[in-house]
């Protein structure tokens, strides 16, 4: 069974969901610092607006942030196992100190630009 949360304020045991403009579906699986692992709907695995939805939802403006979405599967965790790999479908970072603020989608999920998406091996 999977939880889908719809974004607003929530407060689900020590986990806080940012309130966001629009309703989103996602799940936080883990956070560690700057990095999040967030689960997506399958069908939303390549919609680059959504992504940008959910950064702004989950990123505060000035602040480092590293979100790594996956897409079918039920939870993640540090370090990523070989399932879920296989199922990361992008990758956004932010580093204020760098100007660094990047979303990156998996190249294997569709036709993009190779110098704009990344490939796990």
């Amino acid at each position: 069974m999977k939880l889908w949360i719809t974004c607003s304020t929530i407060i689900f045991s020590s986990l806080t969901l940012s309130a966001c403009k629009e309703d989103l579906e996602y799940k936080i699986s883990f956070e560690q610092g700057a990095i999040k692992g967030i689960v997506i709907p399958s069908e939303m695995k390549v919609d680059k607006p959504y992504y940008e939805k959910v950064v702004a939802a989950e990123c505060r403006k000035g602040t480092l942030c590293i979100l790594h979405f996956f897409y079918d599967i039920d939870r993640v965790s540090l370090p990523f196992s070989d399932e879920a790999m296989a199922k990361h479908s992008a990758v956004y970072n932010r580093n204020p100190h760098t100007g660094l603020d990047r979303l990156m989608l998996n190249c294997a999920l569709g036709d993009f630009d190779p110098n704009k998406c990344f490939i796990n091996e």
